[in-house]
């Protein structure tokens, strides 16, 4: 930084490159917490890029549930598709 508060380039870019990081941090401890059961602080919940992180993450889980077949629990109780022909 100069003495007159102009920043350098770098300076800006290093600005750039923190904030990112703290945002994707942001959506992160939010998304763990959610996945894990609890709510997310307060002040991290307001935030417009928390609040699109957790609709993306509830909109998958919903997807997820809705599109995937049933499974059993046992890979050898399966019933193959050859085997039912038969």
């Amino acid at each position: 930084m100069y003495r007159t508060g102009k920043h350098t380039k770098q300076t800006k870019a290093l600005g750039r490159l923190m904030r990112k990081l703290a945002r994707e941090g942001e959506a992160l401890v939010a998304r763990t917490m959610h996945e894990a059961g609890f709510r997310p602080l307060k002040a991290i919940r307001r935030k417009a890029h928390v609040r699109k992180a957790l609709a993306a993450a509830k909109a998958k889980v919903v997807y997820l549930l809705l599109r995937r077949p049933p499974r059993s629990p046992h890979p050898e109780m399966r019933i193959s598709d050859d085997a039912a022909g038969s």
